[in-house]
């Protein structure tokens, strides 16, 4: 697939938690620091010597310093958008600092020469971009100079036309969770006969649909909800009808996860008497990990496979250690759990966030939050602390599992940040979101994500940015992505046209191909309120999108709803 625009620039990034869904404490992001705005920082200071050179490349005990542009702004022709320059000087030191920025014609800066004599100061330069004015990146250098040193770093602005109007979706609210539920944690799950499961708060629940009615009923509450179990995740269903699912604390309880516990495996299974729940392993919070949040996943022959965000391999950068992917096995004495794979960090990535997927050829496939590219000796990352996240492959060769990361995220731009699970077509090409990265709309609050694909090429894999979350109405951090069986993606993201607080009441989107070009060509744009705010997760049964939102309702406790594309 060709991208349909690639763009490259540094950033700082911030979570954005849209509704009550991602504030699950099993994810934390404390690695990113915050850059909702764009500055371009100049550090300034006595060169010394004898004056004169011109510096292009950042080394080490450089007094005088550029660094990078900390999110590139998005432009549609005949637009324009502000952006901050911060000049710093270190104490001590004084002078003038002449800036001068100087690029193709297409985009104009206003002013394009500055001069700065204060100690701290935050002049804004203002891009115009001329209508038409053809789509692509357009880069400025930026050179600084206070007569002893010359540096530079650049601007990369991003020109996109105005998109389409989409086609509209209308959502249908099945249900409205009360308070005595709690917040959906996790997508939906469909029997044989159409019946769905999922999890809210400390409850295992089952919809019915009967004469066109959808029913809720309970099989199965948690007890003790600050020290208790809290289910988490996506469920799966056996042939049987028996459920699996996980929670994020919770079963044993030892130094190594407090008095929470560390969370567990269990199976929820119908009979006579009711849903029968019975824990299938509890984990210790060591070797064997810790935290399993995000759902379950099921071979032929009925092993359970899961992953756990801590635990595991602890001789690496990772707090509370990086994360494992686990298998439970049933055998005459009850399940055997084996850690099939540890994450150590660094280029292997940590903290695996995302439901597993198989491919025919029966290898795993999934993301982790953190880990990746490495710009530094410690495993850091220009524009992610940590790493920016990977997508992981695990093949079994003799009975023996091996791990490799398949692809690392650089930064906030061409490929994103923090990617949320892969989904995978019959050619075995995987396709996913990120959470943030794409273009920065500054008016939008920041980088706002992006949609990829993942293509086997050999021994290794290309990938093509197939889709640019544009922000505001046009939608922003994408957090769910599926494929149907004729090759379109649908999911959830952030904003849209309904003011909501934190800035849109988000929006369900399908993506379609024409003319090998990527859009979104049907949207539904969640209004809030009763009719749903927030969604999080959607699934296709039978041709329909049923979903979850983490807010609206009639209790604001979020809603199971259905679309037909």
């Amino acid at each position: 697939m060709k991208p349909a625009l690639e763009h490259i620039f540094q950033a700082q990034c911030a979570p954005d938690f849209r509704g009550h869904l991602k504030s699950s404490p099993s994810l934390r992001l404390t690695r990113y620091s915050v850059g909702l705005v764009t500055v371009l920082t100049i550090l300034l200071a006595s060169c010394g010597g004898s004056g004169g050179s011109q510096q292009t490349q950042q080394q080490q005990g450089q007094p005088f310093t550029v660094s990078p542009l900390l999110q590139a702004p998005l432009l549609m022709p005949g637009n324009s958008v502000q952006v901050p320059i911060g000049v710093v000087q270190f104490p001590g030191t004084s002078g003038t600092v002449n800036i001068k920025i100087s690029g193709p014609s297409g985009i104009t800066v206003t002013p394009n020469s500055l001069l700065v004599t204060a100690y701290a100061s935050q002049p804004t330069v203002t891009l115009a971009a001329a209508n038409p004015l053809a789509s692509g990146t357009y880069t400025y250098t930026v050179t600084s100079t206070d007569g002893n040193m010359t540096t530079s770093s650049i601007i990369v602005a991003s020109v996109v036309q105005p998109p389409p109007s989409p086609s509209p979706l209308q959502a249908n609210i099945l249900y409205s969770f009360g308070t005595q539920e709690g917040h959906p944690g996790g997508p939906l799950v469909a029997d044989s006969a159409g019946n769905l499961y999922g999890v809210a708060g400390l409850e295992i629940y089952k919809l019915s649909n009967s004469n066109g009615a959808w029913q809720e009923s309970v099989l199965y509450t948690f007890t003790q909800v600050d020290t208790g179990p809290l289910p988490w995740g996506s469920l799966v269903i056996d042939a049987a009808g028996n459920l699996y699912g996980v929670t994020t604390n919770g079963g044993s309880t030892n130094p190594n996860c407090g008095p929470p516990g560390c969370g567990m495996v269990y199976e929820l299974s119908p009979s006579a008497a009711g849903w029968q729940l019975t824990v299938l392993y509890n984990f210790l919070g060591g070797a064997d990990g810790s935290e399993p949040g995000a759902g379950l996943v099921l071979d032929k022959a009925g092993n359970i496979y899961g992953t756990t965000e801590n635990g595991g391999y602890s001789n690496g950068p990772c707090f509370g250690a990086c994360g494992t992917v686990f298998t439970l096995t049933p055998s005459p004495s009850g399940w055997m759990h084996t850690v099939i794979y540890e994450f150590q960090g660094l280029t292997q990535g940590f903290m695996p966030n995302s439901t597993l997927v198989w491919d025919q050829q029966g290898n795993l496939y999934g993301t982790t939050q953190g880990g990746g590219y490495e710009s530094s000796s410690l495993g850091g990352n220009a524009t992610c602390d940590g790493g920016c996240g990977t997508v992981f492959e695990l093949s079994n060769s003799g009975g023996a599992w091996q791990g490799q990361t398949i692809y690392s995220f650089a930064g906030l731009g061409t490929d994103g940040v923090d990617p949320r699970g892969v989904v995978i077509d019959l050619a075995g090409n995987l396709y996913g979101v990120t959470n943030l990265g794409g273009f920065s709309s500054l008016q939008c609050g920041g980088s706002i994500g992006n949609v990829f694909e993942l293509s086997p090429a050999g021994t290794s894999w290309n990938i093509s940015q197939l889709y640019y979350f544009l922000g505001c109405n046009l939608g922003s951090q994408p957090w769910n992505l599926i494929l149907d069986d004729a090759g379109n993606l649908y999911g959830t993201a952030g904003a849209g046209l309904s003011a909501c607080s934190n800035g849109g009441c988000g929006v369900v989107f399908k993506l379609a191909e024409n003319a090998q070009q990527w859009g979104i060509t049907e949207v539904d744009d969640f209004p809030g309120g009763a009719g749903g705010e927030g969604p999080d997760y959607v699934t296709l049964v039978s041709g329909k999108l049923y979903g979850v939102s983490g807010g609206g309702g009639a209790s604001n406790m979020g809603t199971v709803f259905e679309i037909t594309p």
